[in-house]
């Protein structure tokens, strides 16, 4: 992995006035970009509440959104978004201690709630001590659609698991959850369609 420019952060408001004029982002959770997380809880299945050095954050899988799970019901939910929410909670539970998060940015349309963008890495069962990106597996498997504005290689991914009818690509007629929360009404987690 390439060295990357990191900053180490302090409560003051003068340390934040620094960050911003070095160019460094003035969210705690960005002093390191690669660090150990701990799953608290799931919002939806690329929208995790997780904890990063003792402290508890919301964090949303890079590139990558799942299909629509509701835990009411009464509330519309996807096809396929109850089985994608389990596999990302039993993954966390049968690795406690082997996924971290690449903290990539903050989301740009929650950036007042400092929603963190990140890239997940997991040691995943039976590939030895091999880090897994787990933002291109659900999109690989079937278990995710590549967001708009995606790296290329993982709309290539998803073309190719819609191709083998993959996962949720065996549905029907899918439809991208963005487009789903968007015509049932459904608001985000993060209070946005």
């Amino acid at each position: 992995m390439a060295a990357k420019h990191t900053c180490s952060c302090t409560s003051s408001v003068g340390f934040i006035l620094v960050q911003v004029i070095l160019g460094c982002l003035a969210f705690p959770v960005h002093a390191h970009s690669f660090m150990p997380v701990e799953l608290k809880g799931l919002y939806q299945a690329h929208q995790l509440a997780v904890e990063l050095n003792g402290e508890r954050h919301v964090v949303e899988l890079l590139g990558v959104d799942t299909p629509h799970y509701s835990r009411s019901v009464f509330a519309p939910e996807q096809p396929y978004a109850r089985s994608v929410f389990r596999w990302v909670r039993d993954l966390f539970h049968s690795q406690p201690g082997r996924c971290h998060v690449e903290v990539k940015g903050v989301d740009p349309v929650a950036e007042e709630s400092h929603v963190d963008q990140v890239i997940l890495w997991c040691h995943y069962p039976g590939r030895h001590d091999a880090l897994t990106n787990m933002n291109e597996h659900l999109i690989k498997y079937g278990m995710g659609w590549a967001k708009p504005g995606a790296p290329a290689d993982w709309a290539r991914l998803e073309a190719a698991a819609r191709g083998k009818g993959v996962g949720l690509w065996a549905e029907p007629e899918p439809v991208a959850p963005w487009l789903y929360r968007d015509r049932q009404g459904v608001v985000s987690s993060f209070g946005r369609q």
